[in-house]
């Protein structure tokens, strides 16, 4: 940590020193940084020069700033990614389709490790959420609410964090598309098939078959895409789509 700073832009440089710092000393989530009196004399620059450095480090997700504690490390989540995608969304309708394609690619390898990596209490869940899909499969904000925890619970499953919350990120940009898209286009045939292929997928993971599962998934979510484009094309004010 007493690397000898540039003179320009010095709360900068130490903010990237306090990044260094935390790769290289190994510290976890809720661990604290060293107290404001210390950084500024292994930095030599002053306390509001620190106090910038923290509190970029806060902005962008890698600390929390706590009130006499001190800098906190935070633990990866879903806020760290999900103002980006729901920005987007605001400023360019097109990042919808974008988002699909993200969300694809992500979901598809989430059902291949959940089927390789998932628990009995993990199938206990899904099964649970499946079935309370299907009970309220004519209500679509009581679905909306279901069809995001059973898929949440698929990314859980397969035991990697980043996955995990980028899909929640990216799941929580579009939800209003996503409801908006439960509310149109929903014949009793529609309705059947798209809680199927809920159920399909879970039949897969639970029997370990990781190709499967994922061929599924990408299958089911291709048939969103592909309501998304209709649409789109015939100037819909909504996201149609089937979860």
């Amino acid at each position: 940590m007493g690397t000898k700073l540039r003179r320009e832009t010095l709360s900068e440089q130490v903010a990237l020193q306090l990044l260094d710092h935390i790769r290289t000393q190994h510290l976890q989530p809720g661990m604290l940084l060293p107290s404001e009196t210390r950084l500024c004399a292994e930095y030599s620059v002053s306390r509001q020069v620190i106090r910038e450095a923290l509190r970029a480090l806060q902005g962008k997700g890698v600390l929390t700033i706590m009130n006499g504690r001190g800098a906190v490390v935070r633990p990866i989540d879903r806020e760290a990614f999900s103002f980006v995608f729901a920005r987007a969304i605001q400023i360019d309708t097109h990042s919808l389709f974008e988002l699909m394609e993200v969300r694809l690619a992500l979901e598809v390898e989430c059902a291949r490790l959940a089927a390789t990596r998932r628990t009995t209490e993990d199938v206990a869940e899904m099964r649970e959420v499946a079935a309370q899909m299907r009970l309220h499969l004519h209500d679509e904000g009581a679905y909306g609410a279901l069809d995001l925890t059973f898929h949440l619970l698929i990314a859980r499953a397969s035991r990697n964090a980043m996955l995990y919350h980028l899909l929640d990120s990216i799941r929580e940009a579009s939800s209003d598309a996503i409801l908006a898209g439960l509310r149109s286009q929903r014949s009793e045939e529609q309705l059947h098939h798209m809680q199927e292929s809920h159920e399909a997928i879970l039949r897969e993971v639970e029997r370990r078959r990781p190709a499967a599962a994922g061929l599924i998934m990408e299958q089911h979510l291709s048939g969103a895409a592909a309501t998304l484009a209709v649409s789109v094309c015939e100037e819909q004010p909504v996201l149609a789509t089937q979860q």
